[in-house]
């Protein structure tokens, strides 16, 4: 078994790596479409050569808008050996800012006929965090922005402060709150926290998932993973389809438990069924990804992957880094 040092850097890894894998196919939400994708690839959609993503392209190996908000909090938390709110905020300002490729001007308002745009997508909290930065309001979240983001880019924070759970889970709502204030995301963002923290410490996916369920006070987020459990016989993508496979949370944490406890424990496989179902899935493999690698370390993440991701050994140089970090 993985040490937790190899166990935090697994985290981090998978998190952004599975990110990358699904990019190509992003955002299919045609059902039938993206049963013929995964048909035209002979189940295997990872890392596809040319996007297939309805909403905007990018080069395969790039993170989705979701994959670059962690890479955005890992090297920020690397260069502060820890969560510095201000500097996070002027990083994600820079990446994803004015000045930055996601300021994508069409001259007009964006239709549906200028989609796919050529280029990164920005989401909703980030253009509410950009205006309310430039305001120099204390809160630059958004009010009301239930959506994906939170729960997906626990794993550097997880990396660094596993074992330390009040510290924790203290960083994770700060970091969260600064795009989005609402509640149900933050909410999500802890219980994604509190699995992958399990994970990290040696636990089973199957005990993290029914020990968070157990130990929550919260009895929205106990019905959220409760939910997962109960479903567990039900074909992931089948579940998801019930559920809804949309950016928004909780359906997709929900979903994303769904994925790993119906896990055989292979990070391809695993990352494979959380991308097959389509719609907003490279949030879910965010998590999916950073909770397998917590398992196996970064030996269970497959080298070729690491390697098709942009900047790949940067990656595990910074994540190593953040893991250098701990107490």
């Amino acid at each position: 078994m993985a040490d937790i040092t190899q166990r935090c850097v697994g985290a981090v890894v998978g998190a952004l790596v599975a990110d990358a894998a699904a990019m190509p196919v992003h955002w299919i939400y045609d059902v039938e479409k993206m049963k013929k994708v995964i048909e035209d690839c002979q189940q295997q959609p990872e890392f596809l050569p040319e996007s297939r993503c309805p909403f905007y392209t990018l080069p395969t190996g790039r993170y989705s808008s979701y994959g670059d908000q962690t890479f955005v909090l890992l090297n920020s938390m690397v260069e502060n050996k820890g969560l510095n709110t201000d500097h996070y905020k002027k990083s994600l300002y820079e990446r994803f800012g004015p000045k930055s490729a996601y300021e994508i001007d069409l001259g007009h308002p964006r239709t549906k006929e200028d989609l796919p745009i050529s280029g990164p997508w920005r989401p909703a909290s980030l253009t509410d965090f950009i205006k309310n930065y430039d305001q120099g309001l204390d809160k630059t979240g958004k009010a009301t922005d239930a959506q994906a983001d939170g729960f997906s880019k626990v794993a550097p924070l997880v990396a660094l402060y596993a074992g330390d759970t009040g510290k924790l889970l203290l960083e994770v709502d700060k970091a969260i709150r600064v795009t989005q204030e609402d509640d149900i995301a933050v909410e999500c963002g802890l219980a994604a926290a509190s699995i992958l923290e399990k994970c990290v410490l040696g636990k089973s996916v199957e005990a993290a998932v029914q020990e968070t369920a157990r130990e929550t006070s919260n009895s929205d987020v106990k019905g959220y993973i409760q939910k997962a459990i109960d479903g567990k016989t039900t074909p992931h993508t089948e579940f998801v389809q019930k559920v809804g496979s949309s950016c928004r949370v909780p359906g997709n944490f929900t979903n994303s438990v769904h994925c790993l406890l119906n896990s055989n424990g292979d990070f391809r496989d695993t990352v494979v069924m959380t991308i097959v179902p389509g719609g907003c899935n490279c949030s879910r493999c965010g998590f999916v990804g950073a909770t397998l690698g917590a398992v196996h370390g970064l030996k269970g993440i497959p080298e070729h992957w690491i390697s098709k991701t942009l900047n790949g050994d940067k990656l595990v140089d910074l994540a190593n880094q953040l893991v250098l970090s701990r107490e």
